[in-house]
């Protein structure tokens, strides 16, 4: 395959990609987790399942609709010599590796904005009123929720003047970043307290979905913990959670995919509370 003939395969919508090596990475994920979890895969109703992963095709059908994509912004700016790595020239792989981090950086400060700002809350509640946490918890997001992260990613990937398959490289390990912190897996205890000083692991991102709102509002940081240890946000996989979500109001449409794309219209009156018994303050 020529050099322009790959260049074009890889400027393909990053909706796309994410549709198939996503799946693919999922798949493989809850194989590990059906064969070493805590088999809430096994035991969750199917119910469940129609509302995560409806939540999930549903984004994907409004993203693929969308004109902004991730992967475009990053061909726009390599098509306009536009941004840092346009002008400064690096190996690809210090590239990547500086996008990374800087992903991880945007992405920890936009998920506290996630739960500070009621209006996005309104959106990310939905995915906190799961009652359980395994791998297909990492799928389940209001659609509209991806305007402001492809907004704020697509800007990210348009300012380092990434080439598209760059971007694409930085999100599809933020994706599985995503599927590996949502695992209902127990790690060995050393294995765990080694891996819980640089990066986010199951049993850390868990108690990010605890109804105990001190424990919902730590643990921010996706793929590297470094963000939740640097701004005082992280609390250590070895407190107790007492329960999963946010609260018994939530819980009784939890499993409804009807009801979770309307929730963040409704007014908190109608749905007993905003979630965790108050607004973000």
């Amino acid at each position: 395959m020529e050099q322009a003939d790959l260049t074009n395969w890889l400027q393909v919508p990053l909706e796309y990609w994410s549709g198939g090596i996503s799946v693919l990475l999922f798949l493989l994920l809850a194989v590990i987790e059906l064969a070493l979890g805590r088999d809430s895969l096994q035991s969750s109703p199917a119910s469940r399942f129609v509302t995560n992963f409806g939540l999930y095709f549903t984004g994907v059908a409004i993203g693929l609709a969308v004109p902004l994509t991730i992967a475009g912004a990053a061909a726009w700016a390599d098509d306009n010599d536009f941004g840092v790595f346009q002008s400064l020239e690096a190996p690809g792989w210090i590239v990547v590796a500086v996008a990374l981090l800087l992903r991880t950086f945007a992405g920890y400060w936009l998920h506290r904005a996630f739960h500070r700002v009621p209006l996005l809350w309104r959106f990310h509640r939905v995915h906190h009123s799961d009652v359980a946490v395994d791998v297909s918890l990492g799928l389940r997001h209001h659609p509209l929720e991806l305007v402001p992260a492809i907004l704020v990613f697509a800007g990210l990937a348009a300012l380092l003047g990434l080439q598209p398959w760059q971007a694409l490289l930085v999100e599809l390990v933020m994706a599985a970043a995503a599927y590996w912190e949502h695992l209902a897996i127990r790690l060995p205890g050393r294995v765990r307290l080694a891996l819980e000083k640089w990066i986010v692991i199951p049993e850390t991102h868990r108690l990010h979905h605890s109804a105990h709102r001190p424990q919902t509002d730590s643990n921010f940081s996706s793929l590297t913990i470094v963000w939740d240890r640097l701004f005082g946000t992280f609390r250590p996989s070895s407190e107790a959670i007492a329960r999963i979500g946010l609260g018994e109001d939530d819980d009784r449409i939890a499993n409804h995919l009807g009801q979770q794309l309307l929730l963040p219209f409704r007014s908190y009156s109608e749905t007993g509370s905003p979630g965790l018994g108050r607004l973000p303050s």
